[in-house]
């Protein structure tokens, strides 16, 4: 991929989890600063986007999972607007990163999983994430 596509996925990859795009800039430059030291160019090796993609699951982790945090969901005007986004927004952090990791980019929740999260836990995260999703976009797109 072109180093403009990226930074652009990398960014939704941090809006997707934020749903705040001041957040989700500031994630996704630390995320690409802590995993890229060198000069990047113009093509993008896939590793590097995982690389970063997994530094942007952990910078959120770190941010707002444990944290009294609260987090700003979307006006009902927005539901309309983006429904999945509103709908991601509603579930728990730990159930937003399972989620994002392995139904939206694809990935393995094993490459996720550490002593904080084992692989059990985050796919019983991941399966009351799909039902939470499932129900609510069925309530909501009626």
């Amino acid at each position: 991929m072109n180093v403009n596509d990226y930074f652009k996925k990398i960014y939704t990859v941090a809006f997707r989890l934020t749903g705040d795009e001041k957040q989700a800039s500031d994630i996704s430059h630390n995320a690409i600063g802590n995993v890229f030291l060198g000069e990047l160019s113009e093509k993008v090796q896939p590793q590097l986007f995982k690389k970063t993609a997994g530094e942007v699951i952990k910078l959120f982790a770190l941010e707002y999972i444990n944290d009294d945090k609260v987090f700003k969901y979307p006006s009902r005007l927005e539901l309309y607007d983006e429904p999945f986004q509103y709908t991601l927004m509603s579930l728990e952090p730990i159930m937003r990163i399972s989620i994002v990791w392995r139904d939206i980019l694809g990935f393995e929740i094993d490459e996720i999983s550490d002593k904080n999260y084992s692989r059990q836990m985050l796919y019983k995260e991941l399966n009351g994430a799909r039902y939470q999703i499932k129900t609510q976009l069925k309530n909501t797109l009626r």
